[in-house]
């Protein structure tokens, strides 16, 4: 049987069809490989790129768009955010720490981007060139407890483009994120102290006039570090010049200054003498001999005014210890005022005249500093030393109240007797040369016998002092939790 041959027709159609298929799987599998590759990319990109919604403020206007905010890590770890920005008018690089708080990071945040701002606001003209701002910092934590910031800012702007530098710092309590203000973490009078220290490196450039510095009274900004404490001051303060002047205090320097609270960890250590700081009273000479009046349980109004009064006419001074709640009325007030305005000096004899000996240790620390707080209530200022009521004081006393403790050598036994005689007759046999003096100030014949023995004193050679210029001028440092009965050697335990 013959077999037809078989022919086949070829269908061009769909051919060409089969081929644009093929030509579209080719063209779509290839822009798939392509986006997959650029899905990667990206990946790898925001994985390398810190995310600008780092910034620690959310509830501050953001910055210009031609601004960027970035995260970036400096040495030793310490992360930092930046503000970085250019364009034809101002050039802006402003950087500040990342701490642990969100609540700090705020507040240094606000700061500094208010700071940018306003500059750029002012870099909206037409100038030769660029303005610039530059913002660093310092930072350092002191006993895990207190964060110190500090922001130093460097600008050149139209139309002068002369560098200004200007410097601004922080403090902030790590346990409570609250920012501490310079006078709550230190005390006393620091800032002449401080003022102190700057004279003696800029004095000349100041025209040698420390009495002058104090009036103008700078304001410096402080940053902690591993071993003290610097003063950073603007020279433009004092009419020198552009740019800061940096004073360092070591810690044995300052401490007398910083307040109890902060005194734990590397600024738990004893104080170097301050010899020229101490409140020493113009025209003393220490080669004469020396006693130190010392007046407890006032204010009392009249008769404290009256004993001031009669100081004064010797240009004589004394310490008054006073207690707490007798410092309340405008009576009392004015009376330590008028204390103050003498130059006799004002020391912490209990908020209750509460023997220190029967409490514990909280109740100790509340007794002296609830006193402290009633003096600075009352007159702006904070004792420095403590008269333990009845001169109670044992060990524990001394380890735990945090202050020299001013016992007496001289008891003029005022409160029994009540009489100017008798307290005349102690005073004429028993005051030696460094000597404390125990008298009261609540008392007409306490006033009456002060009247009376000053001009005997005089003439026996004596200068009248208070009790730290006594220490002073005799090179005594006085050291907290040491007993001190006069300013001999001996009789200090």
């Amino acid at each position: 049987m013959d077999r037809k041959r078989v022919r086949y027709r070829v269908n061009r159609n769909k051919m060409l069809r089969a081929a644009l298929i093929a030509l579209c799987a080719v063209v779509i599998l290839t822009g798939s490989i392509i986006m997959i590759s650029g899905i990667l990319k990206d990946k790898k990109e925001t994985a390398e790129t810190p995310d600008v919604s780092a910034s620690p403020v959310s509830d501050i206007d953001e910055v210009k768009e031609s601004s960027s905010l970035i995260l970036s890590n400096i040495s030793q770890g310490v992360s930092s955010y930046s503000i970085i920005e250019t364009n034809e008018n101002c050039k802006i690089y402003a950087t500040y720490p990342k701490t642990l708080s969100i609540k700090i990071d705020k507040k240094l945040e606000k700061y500094v981007r208010r700071t940018v701002d306003h500059f750029a606001g002012d870099c909206d003209v037409e100038q030769e060139k660029r303005s610039e701002i530059k913002i660093t910092y310092e930072t350092f934590t002191a006993n895990d407890s207190v964060i110190s910031v500090l922001l130093t800012k460097r600008e050149s702007r139209t139309p002068l483009y002369q560098e200004l530098v200007d410097v601004k710092g922080f403090l902030f309590d790590a346990r409570t994120d609250e920012e501490i203000p310079y006078d709550e973490f230190f005390t006393g009078e620091y800032r002449k102290y401080i003022n102190n220290a700057l004279f003696d490196k800029i004095g000349d450039e100041l025209g040698g006039d420390l009495d002058e510095l104090n009036e103008m009274d700078p304001s410096p900004e402080f940053i902690l570090n591993n071993s003290g404490i610097d003063a950073v001051f603007d020279k433009r303060q004092f009419g020198i010049g552009e740019g800061t002047v940096r004073v360092t205090f070591t810690i044995p320097q300052i401490v007398t200054f910083i307040a109890d609270a902060y005194k734990t960890g590397i600024y738990d250590v004893d104080p170097e003498p301050i010899e020229d700081y101490m409140p020493v009273m113009e025209g003393i000479d220490s080669s004469k001999k020396l006693v130190a009046f010392s007046f407890d349980d006032g204010p009392n109004g009249d008769t404290t005014k009256r004993i001031v009064a009669a100081l004064k006419r010797y240009n004589a001074h004394a310490t008054f210890f006073v207690v707490g709640n007798r410092t309340k009325t405008e009576k009392q007030r004015d009376a330590m005022n008028a204390c103050i305005e003498a130059g006799c000096e004002i020391g912490n004899h209990t908020y209750a005249h509460t023997k220190l000996t029967a409490l514990s240790e909280s109740e100790l620390r509340k007794a002296i500093e609830d006193c402290n707080d009633a003096v600075e209530e009352a007159v702006g200022k904070r004792t420095s030393l403590l008269r333990p009521p009845g001169g109670s004081t044992n060990q524990f006393v001394r380890d735990n109240a945090g202050y020299p403790l001013i016992k007496w050598a001289v008891d003029t036994r005022d409160w029994e007797s009540r009489d100017k005689d008798q307290v005349l007759a102690h005073l004429k046999s028993e005051t030696f040369d460094g000597a404390i003096v125990l008298m009261h100030d609540l008392y007409e014949s306490t006033a009456d016998a002060v009247e009376e023995i000053l001009p005997w004193l005089y003439d026996q050679g004596y200068q009248v002092v208070s009790v730290s210029e006594l220490m002073a001028a005799r090179g005594v440092n006085m050291k907290k939790g040491e007993v001190y009965f006069s300013a001999k050697p001996d009789e200090v335990q």
